[in-house]
């Protein structure tokens, strides 16, 4: 009934994508004018005006009266426009610059292959620098380097070989190629009356049309999964290929495979007549996919087993910075310490839990399999938002076989037929209903508490941080960024360690910092203070911004600790600027360094023997220490000094406290 509901509503639907479409080209049309900024060159000025135009055409044929059904293709053709007009104004003064590792790595793993070396025993490291990989956006891991194994599975580059060989040697096209096929795809495979609307999801983030002009190649896989979904019910071998395309690409489909056997030994079990029927149903079709798998990696695993297993697996067993949006969250930011493990014990507990709900509540979540790899990988050490967002034209596709088995009746002629449409009775009984209810509950309930209690026993077992920032340093009163940083750290393990440190600012992943001053190794149970800076420019703190200092093992690679988060505003503290003597600037010499936004005289003839320093007085608070020598030419009790600031008082109680050393 509802695609009946879709067809005979189509022109208003039709209508309503077309101002949405319209909407997003204006908004397209804007990124254009701003992107050229002084330049006035005829080609850009002419993509701005035709974006205009376009979306002039779209908004007023929703509300004109013609037959608009019969244009619906303009939506898809003019998504396909913005794309690449937004993809040329990225790419045309930017020629080969990469903004990630994972594009340079395959470009440079794709170049070996053609030169007959294999990838899996090169370093890429070289690939960083002929790319143009900002710092910023490379995988560090906890050593302070730069992952430089290749560590994906064979069609990762294999896939950009012809294109090399055509004479393209900017990656980019490829990546801009597979994600139009994706919407191609996903346009094509919807109900007629449903294709004015499905394309808009894609477009409601910026983020998935930034992710492919910076160069992440996630569509790629997602490609060779959605139309293993959409042939899926009626085309199980091809379906097959696919998904072994698929996993041959990238490891995020590798989830998938259980969650598939579960489905297609739920559809072969409706006809078949014992449970070794559905039960090879499912084996053969994982089985194709694994040859597919195999058939492409087989000459790399033979050539080099032990370095074509460390590199599809890099991501599992290499020693990578925690970064993302999910669980791992919570250590970013310093709130709670977890180790690596427990992101493994947590992704394997969550995947078990999918399984088995998966197999008890079928008839309901049958259709819901395509975003499971995205939940579990949110449970992982590094989380990124890109593996949430990619299965969503898999989950389109879900949509699409949905809709269409509550308007089909069953067939027994089909081996897979995707249609939960029954006889009477075989729907849910209400009580099931609240038994199945109560288990899914019951289910995140679990995990819920999983979480909770292992990040609160964490925290209880680290009731003091291990890291404390101390003292930051600031170029001039006007600097836009931060110096040098000195932090306190404390060894809460049983080992002696070597630090090395990381900044983290928020919504960014972790920069290395290098130690200008300290030890080279802490022993258990010491604590000692380090002067650390950044290694390069893009790795500096900018004022304004929330940081977090990490520290981690060189010897074992692994975190030790984190600071609180320090939000990185020297002018704001209390109802006093720097009211803490957290910030610090540099006077004419070393000794008459001073406080952020206080000024310090000193008349006399006196010298500063160690100069100022923060410190915290006998009742917990911050206060500034300055040590003097008296001159000899002045009687003692003649040299006078300040350190003031202008303040607003405020409308409530403040105090100012200031302790002398000694009485005179």
């Amino acid at each position: 009934m509802f695609l009946q509901s879709l067809r005979a509503n189509a022109n208003v639907i039709t209508r309503l994508g077309f101002l949405a479409t319209g909407a997003y080209l204006l908004y397209v049309a804007l990124l254009e004018w701003a992107r050229m900024g002084d330049s006035l060159h005829p080609f850009m000025i002419a993509l701005g005006f035709a974006t205009y135009f376009f979306a002039f055409a779209l908004i007023v044929l929703a509300v004109s009266g013609y037959a608009v059904e019969r244009f619906q293709i303009l939506i898809l053709l003019a998504l396909i426009f913005a794309l690449v007009v937004q993809f040329y104004m990225q790419v045309a003064d930017r020629p080969r610059i990469y903004g990630t590792d994972n594009l340079a790595f395959t470009h440079y793993a794709a170049d070996l292959f053609i030169q007959g070396q294999n990838p899996y025993q090169a370093d890429m490291g070289p690939s960083l620098e002929q790319f143009n990989v900002s710092p910023l956006w490379r995988t560090p891991t906890l050593d302070g380097s730069y992952e430089t194994q290749f560590p994906y599975p064979a069609l990762h580059f294999l896939i950009y070989v012809p294109f090399l060989l055509a004479g393209i040697d900017d990656m980019r096209i490829a990546v801009l190629i597979f994600h139009v096929l994706v919407l191609v795809t996903v346009y094509l495979a919807a109900p007629r009356g449903l294709r004015p609307l499905v394309l808009i999801p894609f477009f409601i983030d910026p983020n998935v049309v930034g992710f492919t002009l910076g160069t992440v190649s996630d569509f790629i896989w997602v490609w060779f999964a959605l139309a293993a979904a959409i042939l899926l019910p009626r085309h199980r071998l091809m379906s097959a290929v696919f998904f072994g395309l698929a996993i041959a690409m990238k490891q995020p489909p590798w989830f998938l495979a259980p969650f598939l056997g579960i489905m297609i030994f739920r559809e072969t079990q409706r006809s078949a007549r014992s449970w070794a029927e559905p039960a090879w149903a499912a084996l053969a079709y994982l089985d194709i996919a694994g040859l597919v798998f195999l058939g492409i990696n087989a000459y790399f695993i033979l050539l080099s087993p032990l370095e074509w297993l460390r590199g599809v697996l890099s991501p599992l067993i290499d020693p990578l910075i925690m970064y993302g949006q999910g669980l791992s969250t919570l250590a970013q930011t310093g709130l709670v310490e977890i180790p690596k493990p427990f992101f493994l014990m947590a992704v394997l507990a969550v995947m078990a839990i999918l399984v088995i709900l998966y197999w008890k509540e079928y008839p309901r979540l049958k259709h819901a399999l395509w975003l499971f790899p995205a939940i579990i990988l949110w449970f992982s050490y590094r989380s990124l938002h890109s593996y949430f967002f990619y299965p969503m034209p898999l989950m389109m596709a879900g949509l699409y076989a949905y809709l269409r088995e509550q308007t089909q009746p069953v067939s027994a002629a089909e081996p897979l037929s995707l249609r939960i449409a029954t006889s009477p009775s075989r729907q849910p009984r209400p009580r099931r209903l609240v038994r199945t209810g109560a288990l899914a509950f019951a289910a995140v309930v679990a995990v819920l508490l999983v979480v909770f209690a292992g990040t609160t026993l964490l925290a209880v077992r680290r009731p003091t941080p291990a890291v404390e920032v101390v003292r930051i340093s600031i170029a001039s009163e006007s600097s836009p960024t931060l110096g040098n940083i000195s932090v306190r750290v404390r060894n809460p393990t049983s080992r002696v360690i070597q630090p090395r440190f990381w900044m983290k600012l928020t919504g960014q992943q972790m920069l290395a910092w290098q130690a200008l001053t300290g030890p080279t190794f802490l022993p258990a149970g010491q604590s000692a203070t380090f002067t650390i800076g950044q290694p390069y420019p893009e790795h500096a703190a900018p004022v304004g911004a929330t940081m977090t200092i990490l520290v981690s093992d060189l010897v074992n690679s692994e975190m030790i600790g984190s600071s609180p988060a320090v939000q990185l505003e020297p002018s704001r503290h209390s109802s006093l600027t720097n009211g803490n003597y957290l910030y610090w600037i540099p006077g004419p010499s070393q000794r008459r360094e001073r406080p952020f936004g206080w000024g310090l005289y000193i008349e006399g003839d006196a010298v500063a023997r160690e100069g100022l320093s923060a410190q915290t007085d006998r009742e917990g608070r911050s206060c500034a220490r300055l040590s003097l020598v008296q001159g000899s030419a002045m009687p003692m009790g003649s040299t006078k000094f300040y350190l003031d600031q202008w303040t607003e008082w405020p409308n409530r109680q403040m105090g100012l406290w200031v302790y002398p050393e000694s009485a005179y």
